[in-house]
């Protein structure tokens, strides 16, 4: 129990009897601290100088304690409203407008760089000065990168593992229009080139110590940076294509009725946007179709709108990809340069057998684009939307928005 404090009420002119929350036992609140999410941990280090200290060892002690599971954070730019400039977090468990990034060093950091991926809660940055590093926004931990040719058309980054506990994280990079893989070890003095196969990679990952790199409609490369001496051989795995050639595709769609979804015909399907994600032990391979309302959306959005998603699972033992019409208590988190999955009973908040996605929308002839942060049901076909903005279109049209996971540590 807290001992009782006394504090003299003016108002009253009485002394009221307050418990002391300050002098609670350690293991207590390690206890506690256990249950809470990264935004809660901040808020309990206000409580009291001893209540931060308490949060403090457990954040040192990494090894010994459990990380704060939730759901990751959006990362997105200064909205268009905005007069500060500052970058913004969307906490998709808390129902309250986004943070805004306000430490001076951090902000410049992030407004001055480009973000190339997202990994186990840290950014892969290059500046304007094409110096390539890691960067952990939460502890404000930076990790600089070897310099490698053509940094300006490194498509996405990927981590092997955390490097703020590892010693042995791969950086792999996907660069020259996608046709190039090249991966280095945090410490390393350059980066070793794949030679792959194929010209263009649609997506990376990162899974049970192999990279899987997935170069077209209906194969598989595997890596393994570790075993190999020569670190330059490919196993090429080749699956049956999973996406039949003609088909008929039912969509729901909240901006239309169904009589009219009903009457779409194939060419309102603009294109497919392929990404792997681990899911429950298994490589899930999303499928994103993307396509036009109308005439008028067409001619009115530089960038289609997702229209409709079909998953697969990699049966490696059947050589071949299965169509997953549920994920169970799970659900994805999809963007262009981080993609995840939880389980819905470990997070608040968020519904299971969903997709939460980014949908970026620009304008023809306006100076400002959309971000749209909605969620899939894979259940009943649906979409929803959870939070919308409007943010000035000062950079490259691409995909402004990044998932990440708090991680102080």
């Amino acid at each position: 129990m807290a001992d009782d404090h006394e504090t003299y009420d003016c108002r009253t002119k009485t002394i009221r009897k307050w418990p002391d929350w300050s002098h609670l036992p350690s293991d207590l609140l390690e206890s506690i601290l256990k249950r809470l999410s990264y935004a809660n941990v901040i808020r309990f280090t206000a409580v009291c100088s001893s209540w931060r200290s308490v949060v403090r060892a457990y954040i040192s002690s990494n090894s010994s304690y459990p990380r704060f599971l939730q759901a990751p954070w959006l990362m997105f730019p200064p909205e268009k409203e905005s007069k500060d400039g500052d970058t913004r977090l969307f906490n998709l468990e808390e129902k309250r407008p986004p943070y805004a990034v306000k430490d001076g060093m951090l902000k410049k950091e992030l407004s001055e760089s480009r973000c190339l991926g997202s990994s186990h809660g840290w950014l892969v940055l290059l500046d304007q000065t094409e110096c390539l590093y890691l960067l952990n926004p939460f502890s404000r931990t930076r990790i600089q990168l070897p310099d490698l040719p053509n940094f300006h058309s490194i498509a996405k980054a990927v981590l092997s593992s955390d490097p703020g506990d590892s010693n042995d994280c791969t950086v792999l990079v996907m660069y020259a229009k996608r046709s190039n893989l090249a991966f280095c070890k945090v410490g390393d003095g350059g980066w070793t080139n794949l030679d792959g196969k194929h010209e263009s990679y649609s997506d990376i990952l990162f899974f049970n110590d192999h990279l899987y790199a997935l170069p077209g409609k209906s194969s598989v490369e595997v890596w393994d940076l570790y075993a190999l001496p020569d670190k330059s051989s490919v196993e090429v795995w080749d699956f049956r294509e999973p996406f039949p050639t003609r088909r008929h595709i039912n969509l729901s769609y909240p901006e239309k009725t169904m009589e009219e979804l009903r009457q779409l015909s194939p060419s309102d399907i603009h294109c497919r946007r392929l990404c792997l994600v681990e899911w429950s032990g298994h490589i899930l391979l999303v499928a994103r179709f993307l396509g036009y309302l109308s005439n008028d959306d067409r001619e009115m959005n530089i960038k289609p709108r997702t229209m409709l998603f079909e998953l697969y699972k990699l049966d490696f033992n059947e050589e071949k990809w299965i169509e997953v019409d549920s994920l169970g208590d799970g659900c994805l988190f999809l963007g262009e340069n981080h993609s995840l999955s939880l389980s819905a009973q470990d997070v608040r908040d968020c519904k299971e057998n969903s997709i939460y996605f980014i949908n970026f929308q620009v304008k023809k002839h306006y100076t400002y684009g959309r971000l749209a942060l909605d969620v899939f049901n894979l259940e009943d076909q649906s979409f929803k939307s959870i939070y919308r903005c409007n943010f000035w279109r000062n950079k490259p049209v691409t995909d402004p928005a990044v998932w990440i996971v708090p991680n102080p540590w």
